[in-house]
């Protein structure tokens, strides 16, 4: 009796053994479905993408996703055939690479063509009637010289944001396009900027409006500023919105008894202001200040290390911010330029560089922000002789209007900003259809029904044993 007993329960442990595995294995897959569904679909759906940089023989897109991802535009034209296209990064350093914020520029395109193209972001096609661009016409007259747009940008806790797509629009051109280096530094070039028609360049003057934009995963940041302003911005963090203005007030304690002596420049003025002879910076990048002949081209040079040219504003002044950093030591910078006559001028300055953190008993003033710092000079009182005194001061005061997004934001570019509401800014000139993100729900519905089936029939197995 015993024994048979025995034998009629081994197929019921059996059954039971069977449902538990069928339940645990069943859970494991559903859960696998999900995870799926959560993280496949946000990795390569492109998000603020835009069309951008249009020329005659190219344009260029840009869009983030909130991973990291690979990405291509492919085209298939009776003039150019199929092509695939990588992302800028990409042709310089040969690799196929991921990133959050892509970068696509398609050259040697026909003018005044109609272009369709698509996406492959990781492995997967997005196509839309809106996926199309038309060349411009070729441009006669030559583009003017204008200085390009400078600015670094950071990520909310301070670092370097890197791989961030930057753009750039006034409101009579089309947008232009840049992407952050490893510095999280950009630069935009105006000198070939183009109108919204693509027809003809635009010629900006110091208080020309743009409007800047900054993108990365699903982080943004906007900032409105003029061109005098823009072509050397203070630092932009993503989830920040600002507001750079110029102003004639002179942000100081003592401006009842200060006055403020900026630097200069007549049709005859040719000088380096900064650094003054033998000065010395605890800056690898020093800001290199001065004047020359309004609209005109100067080179600088430091042997063996950096040679720039940089065109003067309408007053006469110029400023440059030496890339790449300079190493520590002992160094010369040469200015050559030509007056109206044609005959070369030739200026030079020594300068040293200290690491930072070290102390300057030197009279020169360290240049440590890119700032131009003029002298001040007290005036006289009848009762006390004043002693000169340097303080560092811009000659235009920029007073920013900063919306923080988290109560523990501390950039601040001036010392009293004045928060002014401002709606979140996405330029798209080529208004994009939202994409809709690729499946994975179906993967899960069936896993659950098929770890149902296994369960019911598991269970009939028990109870039938």
């Amino acid at each position: 009796m015993k024994k048979g007993l025995f034998n009629k329960r081994i197929p019921t442990i059996f059954a039971l053994i069977v449902l538990i595995g069928i339940i645990g294995t069943s859970t494991y897959l559903i859960q696998k479905g999900v995870f799926y569904v959560g993280k496949a679909a946000p990795d390569t759906q492109p998000q603020n993408l835009s069309i951008s940089n249009i020329t005659d023989s190219s344009f260029t897109v840009v869009f983030t996703t909130s991973g990291q991802t690979d990405s291509v535009i492919a085209m298939s034209n009776a003039s150019t055939g199929n092509s695939i296209t990588f992302d800028d990064r990409d042709k310089k350093s040969g690799a196929h690479n991921k990133y959050f914020s892509h970068h696509i520029s398609v050259p040697n395109l026909s003018s005044n063509t109609t272009y369709a193209f698509k996406l492959i972001v990781g492995g997967k096609d997005y196509q839309s009637s809106a996926y199309s661009v038309k060349t411009g016409q070729p441009i006669a007259n030559p583009p003017f010289a204008q200085n390009p747009l400078f600015g670094k940008v950071l990520l909310p806790d301070g670092s370097i944001a890197t791989d961030s797509i930057v753009t750039a629009i006034t409101e009579d051109s089309q947008i232009i396009s840049a992407i952050t280096d490893n510095k999280g530094e950009f630069i935009l070039p105006t000198n070939s900027l183009r109108n919204k028609a693509i027809i003809d360049y635009v010629k900006l003057n110091n208080n020309s409006s743009f409007t800047i934009t900054v993108f990365r995963q699903l982080m943004s940041a906007t900032v409105k500023t003029t061109f005098s302003i823009a072509q050397n911005l203070p630092p932009i963090t993503l989830l920040q919105q600002y507001v750079f203005t110029q102003t004639n007030e002179q942000a100081s304690t003592q401006s009842s008894q200060l006055t403020v002596s900026s630097p200069k420049s007549s049709s005859k003025t040719v000088d380096i202001i900064s650094p003054k002879q033998g000065e010395s910076f605890v800056d690898f990048r020093p800001q290199f200040n001065g004047t020359s002949y309004p609209n005109s081209n100067v080179t600088l040079s430091v042997a063996g290390l950096l040679q720039q040219q940089v065109i003067t504003k309408a007053d006469g002044t110029w400023s440059y911010k030496a890339d790449p950093q300079l190493p520590q030591g002992k160094h010369v910078i040469t200015l050559t330029t030509t007056d109206p006559q044609g005959e070369k001028i030739t200026i030079s300055r020594t300068f040293n560089i200290f690491p930072q953190g070290s102390q300057i008993t030197e009279s020169a003033t360290p240049s440590a922000t890119p700032t131009i710092k003029p002298t001040l000079t007290p005036t006289p009182t009848p009762t006390a002789t004043p002693t000169p005194i340097t303080l560092s001061l811009t000659p235009s005061v920029i007073s920013p209007t900063q919306i923080p997004v988290t109560p523990t934001s501390t950039l601040a570019p001036t010392a009293s900003p004045t928060p002014t509401p401002l709606p979140t800014i996405f330029l798209t000139p080529t208004k994009l259809p939202p994409i809709a993100s690729p499946g994975g729900t179906e993967n899960t519905i069936a896993l659950t029904v098929v770890s149902i089936i296994f369960i019911m029939v598991g269970t009939a197995l028990l109870f039938a044993l």
